[in-house]
């Protein structure tokens, strides 16, 4: 995760049940237990257990902020999954630092809500589910966003028809126009 310091181990999935268990931490598995009830492990992405104590087990909850081995310590957002780090996640979340609103990039940083759209890129880069001369951002910007060579025959052969005296519809749909 973004943020997150590098990790002494990774558990494996499942390692122990959310609503409560007891983990044991040594070889023999004798000492070193950890014992949690139902509804004491926080899930909300923000928030961690914290061992407060070992005998007895006395925890609280608090910021998600894990320490490795190495002393590098940092708060982690496990609510909002944001992998390019710009503050949009995927699925968006109200926890993210930028809101709610969907990331429809996670891999690219340049990507995401409200980024300005790139008119030459066949890319959706403000995700607004449109890319290039389909997006009003890019309307009336030259020579990107013209008929290009296929399109152009298209209107070549609406002129021929509307020369022959044919009734000639043109629809343009995705970027490509077709005569009906």
């Amino acid at each position: 995760m973004p943020n997150a310091p590098t990790p002494n181990f990774i558990i494996q999935q499942n390692f122990f049940a959310i609503g409560g268990d007891t983990i044991k931490y040594a070889p023999a598995q004798n000492y070193d237990t950890f014992v949690f009830g139902a509804g004491a492990l926080p899930t909300n992405g923000i928030n961690s257990i914290q061992l407060t104590s070992w005998s007895p087990d006395v925890f609280t909850t608090g910021p998600n902020n894990p320490k490795n081995y190495a002393g590098v310590e940092h708060m982690v957002n496990a609510a909002c999954i944001d992998v390019d780090g710009d503050g949009f996640g995927t699925p968006g979340d109200p926890l993210c630092p930028n809101g709610s609103a969907t990331d429809c990039n996670n891999n690219n940083n340049q990507i995401h809500p409200g980024a300005t759209e790139l008119c030459s890129d066949d890319v959706d880069n403000d995700c607004d589910g449109l890319d290039d001369c389909a997006d009003s951002a890019c309307a009336g910007v030259l020579p990107d966003c013209i008929p290009t060579v296929s399109q152009w025959g298209v209107l070549t052969l609406a002129l021929v028809l509307a020369n022959a005296g044919a009734i000639l519809v043109l629809r343009r749909s995705n970027g490509a126009a077709s005569a009906v």
